[in-house]
């Protein structure tokens, strides 16, 4: 294992622990992967990767014309009339091939870049660059980005992040360490879909605080991971808010129809249902919702307290109607089609084009548009207390 997943070890157990589902390339020693064949035998170029963090560099032979469609950078970096590697390359030959040195990069995540961008990636001497850890495609994900190739990565890219990649995200309410790894991953290589499965499932399934997500990082990775704990922090705290909105919506919206029989069955009063809401309100919501996930408390508003019970009486809240040949009470009804609705309607992860500064969200219903249509709500008075104490009139 590398060291960093041997330090992760350490982190706060209320939000992040090592989880027993992980992938079984994690449990690989990274020493499995080598030696390795080589990329390019007869490549006129030699990458020296990483001799700041090692006694000695190690070397990668490319075929410089390949790295340099892949990679901008290094097409720049490489090009004669800009850099003396440029000059070197020009003259460079099989025999005698030019050097650079990148000792700040990462060996192992380079060389899996360039595996996959000479079309070297299955080696029948070792495992596939594609059978990863979440660390080493982390790793993957800041090297590409820093030298512009995520494009060329891009089906290997759709291998690492597929869905069920991340399953089994969550466990009792904490996330895997690994979890963290393939969120950041997905932000590096700017890969929307991923990055929104992966946070909404954090967003929906962990209670506790999100700042444990920068433990054992340090530098730009850290500041990232505090970006991130803090957009999921508000996320989750914007569906908390429209979750419960809308669940003790029924405490203020009565039932507009106050007929107590239907051609096909008697219909319990609105009053019925909104005590059983209210009282779910007062035992589950109000109280636990700052301290629980929003899938426990969707599956505990759903659940009927026995305390509901007794206050209202069985013979009433029991009256049930059919629906998808299932006989429900009305106010399990009513409750689950609101979750319903939320889950199809507003329980969704991060946008990445919102969070990302070199990306632009083009959805009206993200960022500025949202708090421009409540500015304009609440410019309008409508439950104001500020206009209402003014003595201000709603306006409609």
């Amino acid at each position: 294992m590398s060291s960093r997943s041997s330090s992760s070890s350490s982190r706060s157990a209320s939000l992040v622990e090592t989880s027993t589902s992980e992938p079984k390339a994690e449990n690989k020693p990274r020493e499995s992967y080598y030696p390795r064949t080589p990329v390019a035998p007869n490549g006129e170029l030699i990458l020296e990767v990483g001799f700041r963090a090692r006694e000695r560099s190690q070397e990668i032979r490319v075929h410089a014309v390949i790295l340099s469609n892949a990679s901008p950078v290094f097409a720049s970096m490489l090009e004669a009339s800009r850099f003396g590697e440029g000059i070197a390359v020009q003259v460079a030959t099989a025999s005698n091939p030019a050097r650079i040195a990148l000792p700040d990069d990462d060996f192992q995540a380079m060389e899996i870049i360039c595996r996959i961008i000479h079309g070297r990636a299955a080696d029948p001497k070792s495992s596939s660059v594609l059978d990863l850890r979440p660390s080493e495609i982390l790793d993957v994900a800041i090297t590409a980005d820093k030298y512009d190739c995520v494009p060329a990565l891009a089906l290997a890219i759709e291998h690492w992040l597929k869905p069920g990649k991340a399953g089994n995200l969550t466990k009792n309410g904490q996330m895997g360490v690994w979890v963290c790894d393939l969120l950041m991953a997905a932000y590096w290589f700017r890969h929307a879909a991923a990055f929104e499965t992966v946070s909404g499932h954090l967003i929906s399934d962990i209670a506790g605080s999100f700042r444990s997500l920068a433990d054992d990082r340090e530098g730009v990775q850290e500041h990232l991971a505090m970006k991130l704990a803090l957009a999921l922090e508000e996320r989750r705290n914007e569906l908390r808010l429209c979750l419960f909105t809308s669940l003790t919506d029924a405490l203020v919206k009565p039932a507009s129809c106050d007929c107590r029989k239907s051609w096909w069955r008697p219909r319990p009063l609105p009053s019925v249902v909104e005590t059983v809401i209210r009282r779910i309100n007062r035992d589950v919501l109000s109280q636990g919702m700052p301290y629980m996930s929003i899938s426990e408390a969707m599956r505990r508003a759903e659940e009927i307290p026995t305390a509901a019970y007794n206050r209202v009486g069985r013979s009433t809240i029991e009256r049930t109607y059919k629906h998808k040949n299932v006989w429900r009470p009305w106010h399990k009804g009513s409750v689950s089609y609101r979750i319903r609705e939320f889950k199809e309607k507003e329980l969704e992860g991060l946008c990445l084009r919102c969070v990302h500064p070199q990306m632009q969200c083009d959805v009206e219903a993200h960022g500025e548009a949202r708090v421009q249509r409540f500015e304009e709500w609440a410019a309008r008075g409508r439950w104001n207390p500020m206009v209402m104490a003014e003595g201000g009139s709603r306006v409609y």
